[in-house]
């Protein structure tokens, strides 16, 4: 499947060469070489702009990592232009990457207020989720990653109030 991806991917760049292309995400981590040494060249060499969204640096887990760092250096060199979120991840980019600030623009990721209207109650959602009527709930979303410290939050959780139940 992932052969049939790559080509698929590399086919549709070409299919649409001369148009603008915008990679948005991070690259896999465990093909590297690939993502990081292949993809860009292609990005660039087929696209007429090349934009590049940079949501770290390098990907959690590889800040340490020289081949990493190596790697994204290369990486940055090809995009027409690079959006990050935060005015810090732009400043590292220009010291660590050497990327030129005129290709660097901050966006924010904005947020996601869109909070569906219902009747249902506290109480009434409490026992749907069979959970007591009193207590503290923490609600977590999104991937759970060793880096994003949800050990720590069950620690402090167990040590305010009592033991926490992940469902």
């Amino acid at each position: 499947n992932l052969l049939r991806y790559y080509v698929g991917l590399l086919g549709t760049v070409f299919e649409h060469r001369g148009a603008t292309l915008h990679f948005c995400g991070l690259l896999n981590s465990r093909l590297i070489f690939v993502d990081g040494l292949i993809l860009p060249l292609w990005f660039r060499l087929w696209a007429k702009r090349y934009v590049h969204t940079a949501h770290n640096a390098v990907p959690h887990g590889r800040e340490h990592s020289a081949i990493f760092r190596l790697v994204y250096r290369w990486i940055y060199r090809f995009p027409h232009a690079i959006i990050v979120h935060t005015a810090g991840l732009a400043k590292q980019l220009e010291s660590e990457f050497y990327v030129e600030p005129s290709r660097i623009s901050v966006i924010s990721i904005g947020l996601n207020e869109e909070v569906p209207e219902t009747r249902l109650s506290v109480e009434e959602a409490r026992r749907q989720l069979k959970l007591s009527a009193s207590g503290g709930i923490a609600l977590l979303f999104g991937k759970v990653e060793p880096y994003k410290g949800v050990d720590l939050l069950v620690e402090a959780w167990n040590m305010m109030v009592g033991e926490a139940r992940l469902a």
